[in-house]
């Protein structure tokens, strides 16, 4: 790889992220994000992924926020309603971790290498950092394929 291309990448994914209307600042927060999937798992169990979800895409691409800290996820989830002795047992533990290894997988045989990256129904993807539109399209087109096809 040429030592330009991460900016090169950073580059595309600002003007992408600017021409939807979105702020993107490059210089942002970059870390593992396998404890956020996992408080992705807790929120889902809630009914809350697409507003975790949501809310940490802003706060990392927006506003440069830690968002892979556990003080920030505990509170992320919280501020949703979700209880938080449940947030601290996922802090502490291992829990979902075992959700986010089948994700992983999925992926892996789907040939997903990088996140951003959203699959819905487990055939329709958005990749790269997206609008709520094209979120709101892909889940309708999922329903849409779902009900044509039961």
């Amino acid at each position: 790889m040429r030592p330009h291309r991460p900016h090169t990448l950073t580059s595309r994914s600002r003007r992408s992220t600017l021409r939807r209307g979105q702020e993107y600042l490059p210089h942002h927060p970059s870390a593992n994000s396998f404890d956020a999937h996992r408080f992705l798992h807790l929120a889902d169990a809630h009914g809350h992924a697409g507003t975790f979800f949501a809310r940490t895409q802003r706060d990392l691409f927006a506003e440069a926020v830690d968002i892979f800290d556990t003080t920030y996820l505990v509170q992320a989830v919280t501020l949703l309603g979700i209880p938080a002795d449940e947030a601290q047992v996922v802090a502490r533990t291992d829990v979902y971790t075992d959700a986010v290894r089948a994700d992983q997988r999925n992926a892996h045989e789907a040939g997903i290498i990088g996140v951003p990256f959203t699959v819905f129904d487990n055939r329709l993807a958005v990749p790269g950092v997206a609008t709520a539109r094209d979120y709101r399209n892909a889940i309708q087109q999922a329903r849409k394929d779902r009900d044509q096809n039961t």
